[in-house]
């Protein structure tokens, strides 16, 4: 009586088996290779034009998870039917081994290959266009990407699942190929996106895989501060302008009414002149610094509408000095074109 082989070695050999065979097909490595090549150029010239050497490495990047979803929808949705063309799918469906352990394998590993594509992406952006490749927090990224990986890969399962009855699975998994790539934030912000397609983002794996990778490469951001600036924008209490975020009015004036006077209110000042202290960057004669002054010089006005007496610090003094100081400028500048 032979012995069932556990799930585990059956999905570990069957993944590294389909790798192999994928890496070998010259179809699958033409579309992880190219792909984030094509995309990389387009995102150069279109978003960046030769500036912003950051954005241009997450553009190697998206274009590297666009090259992944790619092979996932068109492979990953035929799937079963290029084992019915390779004679071996009624073995597969004979054998002990639960289906689905069979068929999870091949579309993860036809993701897999996509590793290809993020090495395409960044050599190609380092090589071609010099920018430097600069990953702010590497352990998290090196835990985004099989993450990312291993979740296209699992949604290729559910394609090969739901399209198993057509012979046409090929051509049916392309339709969701730019869809997606535009619904995920791929090519453009999901912010921009209509208010009532946004939430269907966050149904794909592309969405949080990509979010994951842009936040461990610039360090900023998480899906956790998405995900509440989502609910805030959906119920109105934050809103977007070409200057970044603001709070609805009835919220700052619920959240100082939650405050006692004292203590609470105490804190919450220091650590708003703390925070705009440490950002405030104006220089009189570095002109890169005063377009954020501009953008933080209203928040230091409000600031100073709320201060009291007991945030007579040190920052707030330098606060209050530089904020000053541009203030004046400014009106001097107008003031001069005015007259």
């Amino acid at each position: 009586m032979t012995q069932t082989p556990s799930l585990t070695r059956v999905l570990r050999a069957g993944f590294a088996l389909h790798f192999k065979m994928l890496s070998r097909s010259p179809f699958d490595l033409w579309v992880v290779i190219a792909s984030p090549i094509i995309f990389a150029t387009l995102a150069y010239f279109l978003f960046t034009a030769g500036h912003g050497g950051a954005n241009l490495v997450v553009a190697a990047l998206a274009s590297g998870v666009m090259g992944i979803w790619s092979s996932t929808t068109a492979q990953g949705a035929g799937a079963l039917q290029s084992q019915r063309r390779l004679g071996v799918l009624e073995i597969l469906i004979a054998s002990p081994t639960p289906f689905w352990a069979v068929v999870l394998p091949i579309t993860v590993a036809i993701s897999g290959i996509g590793i290809y594509s993020f090495v395409t992406g960044l050599v190609y952006v380092r090589v071609l266009f010099g920018v430097h490749i600069a990953i702010h927090d590497w352990i998290p990224f090196l835990a985004a990407v099989p993450a990312t990986i291993g979740s296209i890969g699992t949604l290729g399962f559910l394609f090969t699942s739901a399209l198993v009855r057509y012979r046409t699975a090929f051509m049916i998994g392309n339709v969701f190929e730019w869809p997606v790539w535009m619904i995920c934030g791929l090519l453009i912000p999901v912010a921009v996106l209509p208010a009532w397609l946004q939430p269907f983002s966050w149904l794909f794996a592309p969405t949080w895989g990509m979010r994951a990778l842009r936040a461990a490469t610039l360090g900023s951001g998480s899906p956790w501060l998405d995900l509440a600036l989502e609910g805030l924008f959906r119920y109105s209490l934050v809103g977007q302008d070409q200057d970044g975020l603001f709070t609805h009015r009835l919220l700052q004036q619920s959240i100082r009414d939650g405050m006692t006077e004292g203590n609470d209110r105490q804190h919450v000042l220091a650590e708003v002149v703390e925070a705009l202290a440490a950002a405030f960057p104006y220089k009189p004669h570095d002109l890169e610094t005063w377009p954020v002054s501009a953008r933080l010089a209203p928040h230091v006005v409000a600031v100073q509408g709320h201060a009291e007496a007991m945030i007579r610090t040190k920052a707030y003094s330098r606060l209050c000095s530089a904020a000053g100081l541009f203030i004046w400028t400014s009106f001097r500048i107008l003031a001069r074109r005015a007259g």
